[in-house]
């Protein structure tokens, strides 16, 4: 899914598939959970931080 806004114009794509199987194709209104590994990199990184001590 991307959204692209310009000014007062609002473009949204819908790609892919919406099934494992490859039988459904994704809609604009279709559901789905979007994950980020960056919270868990940023928290290692400063759990380091505090061991070096440089973190308190």
């Amino acid at each position: 899914m991307s959204l692209v806004a310009r000014g007062d114009r609002v473009d949204v794509q819908a790609v892919g598939l919406a099934d494992v199987d490859g039988a459904a194709v994704m809609a604009r209104d279709s559901n789905f959970r979007s994950a980020s590994i960056t919270k868990p990199i940023t928290a290692a990184a400063v759990m380091m931080q505090v061991e070096d001590g440089r973190v308190s």
